[in-house]
């Protein structure tokens, strides 16, 4: 109350920030013991789903020390922070309150580091673990397997997490459900118009190319993408024509090339081009 100034009950502005933020020390941090991996996946393996067995390590308390990390399987109370695992540091009015440095946060100190596992409490165990792996996962996707990451107390285990990486396809691209596939074809096959037979993820299809199509004009296949493991709907497969031009042609190919010319009222003189090509082309269009 000196000066005028009443702190409610409190004697200073430290005991005020005290309140305001609590005292510290009274509960440990939580620690994050999940174990996560990555497994590698093919492209096929993630449309389709299968099972993969993974072998990883995960950590358990030493067995030569009973987890304590001391030879002689004891600890010792930290000097520095009276065992409670934090310390304050005032700065005029403000304290602050960081883990302590000398035990790491957790109040009790090794004098006799364990030769088995260097005073961490830790050691390493091999798994062998058979993973279902569901039909149309993608890449980046994450798998929980419960209870089986890192031991985080007698008989009881945190949860892995598998993060998959799927490989990429020589032929097809994956965009979420669907899937896109380039398929060359004849220039004449594009003017004329017909039928054939593409590949799919699931096997083949037989696709019509419509008459007169552009080049990189998309065809739809409905129902031959990837079914999404979560709705289970299944997209669709996307085929991209582009047009293919020969780099050599024969003598009877040239000729009949020039009579289709000739037959649309094209000629090779380019004076008498000038005259009705492009009333010629435009007639097509009608």
């Amino acid at each position: 109350g000196a000066g005028g100034f009443d702190f409610g009950g409190f004697s200073n502005f430290s005991d005020i920030f005290g309140d305001i933020f609590g005292g510290f020390g009274d509960s440990d941090d939580e620690i994050d013991e999940d174990l996560f991996i990555t497994l590698e996946l093919s492209f096929k393996e993630a449309i389709f789903g299968c099972k993969k067995k993974i072998n990883y390590s995960y950590k358990t308390s030493c067995v030569k020390c009973d987890g304590t990390g001391s030879a002689s399987k004891t600890t010792h109370t930290c000097s520095r922070c009276n065992g409670k695992g934090k310390v304050a540091i005032r700065q005029g009015f403000f304290q602050m309150v960081s883990t302590c440095d000398a035990c790491g946060g957790k109040g009790r100190v090794i004098k006799d580091k364990c030769s088995s596992c260097q005073g961490s409490g830790q050691e390493s165990k091999k798994e062998e673990l058979e993973v279902t792996i569901p039909e149309g996962v993608d890449n980046g996707v994450t798998l929980k397997c419960a209870n089986k990451g890192n031991e985080i107390g007698k008989n009881e285990r945190s949860d892995l997490y598998i993060k998959l990486r799927v490989a990429r396809d020589d032929r097809f691209i994956r965009k979420g459900d669907d899937i896109y596939i380039d398929v060359p074809i004849l220039f004449t096959q594009a003017a004329l118009g017909s039928s054939i037979i593409v590949p799919t993820i699931r096997g083949e299809a037989t696709i019509q190319i419509p008459f007169g199509l552009s080049d990189k004009q998309l065809v739809k296949i409905s129902g031959e993408g990837v079914r999404n493991h979560h709705t289970r709907r299944t997209g669709d497969q996307f085929v991209q024509l582009s047009i293919m031009y020969p780099k050599h042609i024969n003598a009877e190919q040239k000729e009949l090339l020039e009579k289709l010319n000739e037959s649309f009222g094209i000629k090779n003189d380019a004076k008498e081009q000038q005259h009705g090509i492009f009333d010629t082309i435009k007639s097509w269009f009608k």
